[in-house]
């Protein structure tokens, strides 16, 4: 059959290195979200074939009738029509008005025509069966059929190296809107270097799409090279794609300019760079996942504000770049065993991150650059630790001339080699709103290190057994302003150096302001609070002078485990079994915090004044024997 003599003279005219004019890596294709081409509405004004395989009429009114070029399918349809492609090779310079070893040659997208792929063909018993990875529809740059790779049983290549004479584009979806539709396709070999295709911008060796809507369903990108411009490149474009991978390209595997693509269930993977956006773009993100690539997962330029939804950053050397001027929000997202940082943000842009997870990146979490405002709410920062020379600060977040807002956010076990195991803070201003720093540690400001004229205010935040070798184990502050509110501090310890000081808070040097309302230090070594602090309506171990502050145990429910819900034979909230409970015991920080201090979010019944500690003036403040 023809399609199979195509592989055949293409290995035979490469026999030492088994070359192939077109490759694909089914191990790749596994990781696949879609099994089979996503289904479009039924009923076409015409279905035409091809087959390359096919050797009857070639008018494309059958599958024994089929095309042997996609090209001449395309030359003569119309809004309406299906091409129904087999399992083969098929080429951009073959067919139509083309002629053979043409680079400029291309398949371009047509508007309200459907091109179908991954169908069996006339080689199988049934040719109307469709299956993305049994049956491989090839959409090949290879136009001289002298691509190098290495051929194994079962048609599993790897290691493509297309060459310069392969096609410019393979594919284009210029010009077209979303009836223009690609779908269940491999496309490789495409070669696009600087400015050797006369195209301006520059890229797009696999997919080029200008002023297009195209949809792109259920394709496997794979092997292609593009310099100065990425594989799949769209300008000033919305397309969309979905169940797509994007595989082993070289220069990376796309580039957005101007552009706004939608792009759903799709994976960027052993590449270059996964996404490039420049020029104002917005690609919104869903269900997507960026692993393995040397540079960066995704990468935004000039003014560019991707949306992320549920996506997945792992295992790149760089997980998301936003450089200056850029804006991102992200929803559901993880960023783990990153290389360098999870995410970083350059001067001037503007995040908001919702419910998203930094786990394991080697240089922390998040890096914000100057003037970054930066939104948090309910994200986790876990186990993450510099492993590079030149790092060492904020692992779980470092922050510069930036502003800061986080609401019910963790940090645990993060590690810093210098300075803020949880959070570094250099001349920026920070709110914290119910977060926990459990289990960090650095050299100094275990949970977090303040620096640089930094204003920090922390509202009903818990920072538990951390550690600094250097002082401050739980915050270590040399110049800047440190606000708490209702927080506890307990269990931090400090090693050495300074005496094992500030085991809960060191203000070095004596250069910084430091307040303290209605908290909690209690089991840090070796002393609570080094340095010079107000402090009222607090419990201090130790004791501390100022107004309405005590120094007895302040009955946490269960320390050891972290549970630091004030005991109380009235009731106090068990986060375990998710009800109330009754102690045999009453904590003396409840009804002992600042008396004008806002008590109207805690439960019946209270003694009409809020409690110390973190859960103070909340909806889990332990209750009062003392009704209001």
């Amino acid at each position: 059959m023809r399609g199979k003599a195509n592989l055949v003279r293409c290995a035979a005219r490469h026999p030492l290195v088994e070359s192939l004019c077109i490759l694909i890596l089914l191990v790749a294709m596994s990781t696949a979200t879609a099994q089979t081409p996503i289904p479009e509405p039924s009923g076409p004004s015409r279905i035409i074939y091809v087959d390359d395989d096919a050797v009857g009429a070639n008018n494309g009114s059958s599958w024994t009738d089929a095309y042997n070029y996609l090209q001449d399918a395309l030359a003569v349809a119309l809004e309406g029509d299906e091409i129904r492609v087999a399992q083969g090779i098929y080429r951009p310079d073959l067919g139509g008005d083309n002629t053979a070893g043409d680079r400029r040659a291309t398949f371009q997208l047509i508007n309200g025509v459907i091109i179908k792929g991954s169908y069996a063909g006339l080689s199988e018993d049934d040719p109307n069966a469709v299956n993305v990875n049994l049956y491989k529809s090839f959409l090949s740059g290879d136009l001289n059929c002298d691509d190098v790779g290495r051929w194994l049983p079962g048609r599993i290549i790897f290691h493509i190296q297309p060459k310069g004479d392969n096609s410019c584009h393979i594919v284009t979806g210029s010009g077209v809107d979303e009836t223009a539709i690609l779908n269940g396709f491999t496309i490789i070999g495409g070669y696009c270097i600087s400015d050797d295709c006369n195209d301006e911008p520059r890229g797009g060796a696999a997919i080029r799409v200008e002023s297009g809507r195209a949809k792109i369903l259920s394709c496997l990108i794979i092997f292609n090279v593009s310099f100065g411009g990425d594989v799949v490149f769209n300008t000033n474009s919305n397309p969309t794609f979905i169940d797509c991978v994007f595989s082993e390209n070289g220069g990376g595997s796309m580039e957005n300019i101007a552009s706004s693509p939608e792009i759903t269930n799709c994976t960027f993977e052993f590449s270059t760079t996964g996404m490039k956006n420049r020029n104002g773009s917005s690609p919104a993100l869903t269900n997507c996942v960026f692993r393995d690539n040397s540079w960066y997962g995704m990468e935004n330029h000039t003014g560019s504000s991707p949306t992320l939804t549920n996506c997945k950053f792992e295992q790149n050397q760089r997980g998301l770049k936003n450089n200056s001027d850029c804006n991102a929000v992200l929803v559901d997202c993880k960023f783990k065993n990153n290389e360098d940082y999870g995410l970083s943000s350059g001067s001037n842009t503007n995040l908001i991150i919702t419910n998203c997870t930094f786990e394991n990146n080697g240089d922390g979490g998040i890096g914000s650059g100057p003037t970054c405002n930066l939104m948090l709410n309910n994200c986790l920062f876990s186990g993450n630790g510099n492993s590079r020379s030149f790092g060492g600060y904020g692992s779980g977040l470092s922050s510069l001339q930036s502003d800061l807002v986080l609401y019910n956010c963790k940090f645990i076990g993060n590690v810093a080699k210098y300075d803020g195991g949880g959070i570094k803070s250099i001349a920026s201003s920070l709110r914290l709103y119910n977060c926990t720093f459990s289990d960090n540690s650095a050299e100094s400001g275990g949970a977090m290190d303040i620096s640089s004229d930094s204003i920090l205010t922390l509202y009903n935040c818990i920072i538990n057994n951390n550690s600094a070798d250097d002082g401050g184990s739980g915050i270590d502050i040399s110049s800047g302003k440190a606000t708490l509110y209702n927080c506890t501090l307990s269990g931090n310890t400090t090693r050495w150096w300074r005496g094992g000081e500030g085991g809960g808070i060191y203000n070095s040097g004596n250069r910084s302001e430091i307040i303290l309302t209605n908290c909690i230090l209690w089991g840090n070594t070796s002393v609570q609070i080094y340095g010079e602090a107000n402090v009222s309506y607090s419990d201090i171990q130790g004791g501390l002078s100022g107004e309405g502050n005590i120094d007895v145990d302040p009955l946490f429910a269960d320390e050891a485990y972290g549970d630091y819900h004030l005991k109380s034979q009235a009731g106090r909230w068990d986060p375990v079994s998710q009800t109330w409970v009754q102690d045999d015991i009453t904590s003396p920080c409840i009804d002992a915090g600042d008396p004008s201090a806002d008590w109207s979010a805690e439960p019946e019944p209270n003694g009409g004044r809020i409690n110390m500690g973190a859960y103070g003036g909340t909806p889990e403040a332990s209750l009062s024997l003392a009704a209001n």
